[in-house]
Parts: structure tokens; C-alpha cells; sequence
């Protein structure tokens, strides 16, 4: 299974659909994309120097990192989870994983080409505009927003 399958086959194929069996699909939607959204921040954290009983309380501080600045973590969190909102919107229109993969890849590429193709611009809005990482500013989150939008309504017309 490829890299970018993984999180498809985790969030999509797994806590999406087992939430599905317990809340309405809207609560298991918003919590699964929320899930996704969080992970998304969660830091690689270094090797602790001595492994004792708090070790992992050090590493999981250390995980906890990504969620210190705050003009970074709110349009970005929204934006992954508004990605996660399309992805299980795409695996319930379709009752498989494929194109959630195929928007999943769709948008890393995006991500990695636009991170190649353009250069920061140290005095630029970062807020509004982004960062190289793309997803991290409040202009890509009124596009996803609108994405969604556009997305949820083409699948309720689909519906019988």
C-alpha cells in the first residue's frame, strides 16, 4: 500500500465507517475529518536522550509542538479538515476508497508543486496567503470551503 493509501484506508475506510455504524453520517463526517485535521499537527519528536517512566510524556510534549502558533493552526486545522470533509463525502458517493486516493494524491502534488514552483515572499501576507506548505492560510481555506460546498451540493442532487 502506498504512503498516501494509508490515511484513505485509516480515516475513510476505517474510523469513517465505524463511526458511520454508531453516530449519522454528518456527526461521523465532521468528527472522522476533525481526527484527521488534528494528526495532521502532531510533530516528529527527537529520541529521548534516557528512556524512564516519563519518557513518553516528554515525547508526546514534544508531538505537541505543531499546535503552538496559533495564526498557523487555525486556518490550517480547517483547511485538513475540510479536506477530510471532501474525502469522505468522495468515498460515500462513491462506496470506495479510490477516489478519495485520487483526490488525496491530487492535492500532495499540488502541495509539493507549488512548494517547488514558487518562492516566498518574506514580506507577504503568510496569514491570508500561506506558506510554502499551501493549506496553512485563509485564502486556500475559502477555496476548500468552496470546494466543499460545491461538493456536498453535486452529491446531494446525485441522491434519490
Amino acid at each position: 500500500v502506498q504512503t498516501c493509501a494509508l490515511p484513505i484506508l485509516l480515516f475513510r475506510g476505517a474510523i469513517f465507517t465505524a463511526l458511520r455504524k454508531t453516530w449519522n453520517d454528518s456527526a461521523a463526517l465532521w468528527v472522522s475529518s476533525a481526527i484527521y485535521g488534528i494528526l495532521h499537527f502532531l510533530a516528529r519528536p527527537e529520541n529521548p536522550a534516557q528512556i524512564n517512566w516519563s519518557s513518553g510524556f516528554v515525547v508526546l510534549g514534544s508531538m505537541l509542538r505543531g499546535f503552538t502558533d496559533f495564526q498557523t493552526v487555525v486556518p490550517e486545522f480547517l483547511s485538513i479538515t475540510l479536506l477530510g470533509i471532501i474525502f469522505a463525502l468522495a468515498f460515500k458517493r462513491t462506496t470506495a476508497l479510490y477516489m478519495s486516493m485520487g483526490i488525496h494524491a491530487g492535492v500532495v502534488f499540488g502541495v509539493k508543486l507549488f512548494g517547488f514552483a514558487t518562492n516566498a515572499a518574506p514580506d507577504g501576507n503568510r496569514w491570508f496567503w500561506g506558506t510554502e506548505k499551501l493549506v496553512d492560510g485563509w485564502f486556500c481555506f475559502i477555496l476548500l470551503a468552496l470546494a466543499t460546498i460545491w461538493f456536498a451540493r453535486a452529491h446531494r442532487e446525485e441522491m434519490p
